[in-house]
């Protein structure tokens, strides 16, 4: 994280209380070519929010959970909760194979500070997925914006609220 990304993450989480509970739906192709190329996304995206969560974790700490203490890549799947320290409540979880995601998931946060981590997972994964996932929230406007931001800022791209939430004010 470079100074000004920095300033800009302290600031936005300083002012505002952030997020309630995020929910994430996949819809799963049957099979086929669209299955394939939706377990493809389903993986990049993984890898993506690891390396989002776990230089945060280095960076700031706040963080628990295998994915916060892992190089990216080596741990199956997405997983973290904000640190006793820092505030925890529900573990954000990405099973390791796209399959086992069918159902409906959430993540209630309780405006702890690891918000700003899942709305930026949940942001990658509505850019890489698409179609593929519905993403819901009673979070804040704040808690979104600065989610999309600490993800653009790392994986040095573009990456907006998504279309579900906040379409008013999310990136064109």
């Amino acid at each position: 994280l470079n100074r000004q990304s920095s300033f800009l993450f302290q600031h936005l989480m300083g002012d505002i209380a952030v997020g309630y509970t995020h929910y994430w739906t996949f819809n799963v192709p049957a099979s086929g070519a669209a299955r394939n190329a939706a377990t493809r996304r389903y993986y990049q995206a993984c890898i993506e929010i690891a390396h989002v969560v776990y230089t945060y974790a280095q960076q700031y700490g706040g963080v628990s959970g295998h994915t916060a203490h892992t190089a990216p890549g080596d741990y199956g799947g997405v997983h973290f909760n904000g640190s006793t320290r820092a505030g925890s409540c529900e573990d954000f979880v990405l099973r390791e194979f796209f399959v086992d995601n069918t159902e409906f998931n959430f993540c209630k946060t309780n405006q702890h500070t690891y918000d700003i981590l899942v709305t930026a997972a949940l942001s990658i994964l509505a850019a890489r997925m698409g179609k593929y996932v519905t993403v819901s929230s009673d979070g804040v406007d704040a808690g979104w914006v600065a989610g999309a931001a600490l993800a653009s800022n790392l994986l040095e791209e573009t990456i907006s609220i998504p279309v579900t939430i906040l379409p008013a004010r999310r990136q064109a």
